[in-house]
């Protein structure tokens, strides 16, 4: 159903895929920035996100650069509200 005024707010969004193990770090980085990014801006519309969370497959030479992006939804989750709560 298409929400007919072309907003997002009350929708949920759910961000899938991930990435083939042999791209580019470089890459693979500036995507896990483009989703950040996204989902911030996704959050600031009113929208909410669905994640799972789970182990995440690494990147095959980099370890510590994740194949999927549940965990760089939580980061823009967190960021988002830290900024919104008062201190």
């Amino acid at each position: 159903m298409k929400n007919s005024s072309g907003k997002i707010r009350g929708r949920r969004i759910h961000f899938a895929g991930s990435a083939d193990p042999e791209v580019e770090p470089q890459r693979l980085r500036d995507f896990h920035r483009l989703i950040k990014n996204l989902a911030k801006c996704t959050l600031a519309e009113g929208a909410g996100l669905v994640v799972t969370v789970g182990s995440e497959p690494t990147h095959k030479t980099e370890h510590d650069l994740p194949l999927i992006f549940d965990w760089t939804l939580l980061e823009a989750i967190d960021e988002t509200f830290k900024t919104k709560l008062p201190d």
